[in-house]
């Protein structure tokens, strides 16, 4: 039974290192994205047009596809030319154009519809692996209750 019981300690070491790992990157995906999303929430990129040169999609899982659409971006004035972009904003086919603003450096390069939302995905994202941090850490220093032979 020893065995069984080193075996579940080690698979639990490793889940929560991956958790831990995940949430980690997590945060970094958020501190890279969210100035980029704020600035797009409040029309404060570069505005211009975004071309559609291919649609991506792939399975998610939930009977549908999940589509993204890459295509070239150019500002009104003509001085921002964006090549391979990712299009945060309403589908549509490959040629169509959208209204667009470009917001920043990022890393995908991203192009977003006017009024964009994204920020709300990226600060849930942001505060779900803050908040998981957190809980770990108070787990880390949390007192422990004393377990006897019979707990296990």
């Amino acid at each position: 039974m020893e065995g069984g019981v080193a075996v579940r300690r080690i698979g639990r070491t490793l889940l929560s290192t991956l958790y831990l790992l995940l949430a980690v990157f997590a945060v970094v995906i958020v501190v890279v994205q969210l100035p980029g999303a704020l600035r797009a929430a409040r029309d404060d990129g570069t505005p211009g047009t975004f071309t559609a040169m291919r649609k991506e999609c792939t399975p998610n899982g939930l009977k549908s596809r999940g589509c993204s659409m890459y295509g070239d971006f150019v500002s009104q004035d003509g001085t921002v030319r964006l090549n391979d972009v990712l299009f945060d904003g309403v589908g549509g086919q490959v040629g169509d154009q959208h209204p667009a603003q470009y917001a920043g450096d990022t890393d995908p390069v991203v192009v977003y519809a006017p009024g964009s939302r994204a920020w709300i995905v990226v600060a849930g994202l942001g505060l779900a692996a803050v908040g998981y941090l957190g809980y770990r850490g108070w787990r880390l220093v949390r007192p422990r209750r004393a377990t006897s032979a019979t707990d296990e």
